[in-house]
């Protein structure tokens, strides 16, 4: 059975390259104990999140337990409730449109265009969270876990 902090690393492998350093910064610089910082390479600081969490969690399921519920929150906060509306990205998209019109400049156009795929990509990896934590990330699920890792083998 997976722990908590590994369905949280599986749905952070399978993110776009964009979203897992978005994630690693917001997250992972924000959360307490955490040492990473914004002067990182973005690819180091994908890694070094990822070998944070794991260091962290090699102890014992308590400390599993209380870094998941840590990152949950953190993510929640910092990623999941600021992308998961499309919305907010297609009304960013059409902004950027009409500026591109008004000045005549193309380069508003393409960030728009941008804008339109990464909302679209974030609302997916949204949905999916939102599908996590209604499962193996849920409190429910967490606790059992914990219950199964604490019994005595």
């Amino acid at each position: 059975m997976n722990s908590p902090t590994q369905h949280y690393l599986n749905w952070f492998r399978r993110l776009a390259v964009d979203q897992r350093t978005d994630v690693a910064a917001l997250v992972g610089v924000n959360m307490p104990g955490s040492a990473l910082s914004f002067e990182l390479s973005c690819e180091q600081l994908v890694t070094d999140f990822v070998s944070w969490i794991e260091s962290v969690v090699a102890d014992t399921a308590f400390r599993n337990v209380g870094m998941t519920v840590s990152l949950i929150a953190v993510t929640e906060f910092w990623i999941i409730r600021r992308r998961d509306n499309l919305q907010g990205w297609l009304q960013v998209a059409s902004e950027l449109n009409h500026l591109s019109k008004k000045t005549g400049k193309d380069v508003f156009a393409q960030q728009a265009a941008r804008k339109d795929f990464e909302g679209r990509q974030w609302v997916a990896a949204c949905e999916k969270w939102k599908a996590l934590r209604s499962t193996n990330l849920s409190d429910l699920a967490i606790e059992a876990w914990l219950e199964q890792s604490s019994r005595p083998q």
